[in-house]
């Protein structure tokens, strides 16, 4: 924690003035998760679990990772991401629902900077998927 706000209230003001890409660092505690999850929803790129739980000494274990991600989230185009500005999704007017009544899974993995991606995907998913 930082000792003027917590970081989901840093990255709320970053993301409200000034929408920057960020990676956050976090812990991997249960709370630290929760943090992690939360941030993703208001705007963080990608984040670094630290290594050693809420206070590390050994951020060396993950320079790599931590270089890798905050240089692949410096070419990331950020701007605020709300169902509102999402467009909307117009179903094929060929489409056969009869043909469609199998059940499906839709399975999508993603890496740095997919966190973001995948929020816009899925905000402009029918509610009825």
């Amino acid at each position: 924690e930082m000792p003027i706000m917590n970081g989901i209230d840093a990255l709320k003001q970053i993301m409200k003035e000034h929408p920057l890409p960020v990676v956050m660092l976090s812990s991997t505690t249960t709370e630290g998760a929760k943090n992690t999850i939360i941030a993703m929803q208001y705007g963080a790129i990608d984040f670094v679990a630290k290594p050693s739980g809420e206070i590390s000494l050994d951020l060396y274990k993950v320079k790599e990772e931590l270089i890798n991600k905050v240089l692949l989230a410096s070419r990331a185009n950020v701007r605020v991401i709300s169902k509102d500005n999402a467009s909307e999704i117009i179903m094929n007017p060929m489409y056969d629902k009869r043909v469609h009544q199998r059940k499906k899974i839709v399975c999508i993995g993603t890496s740095t900077g997919g966190p973001r991606a995948l929020q816009q995907v899925l905000t402009r998913l029918p509610e009825n998927i």
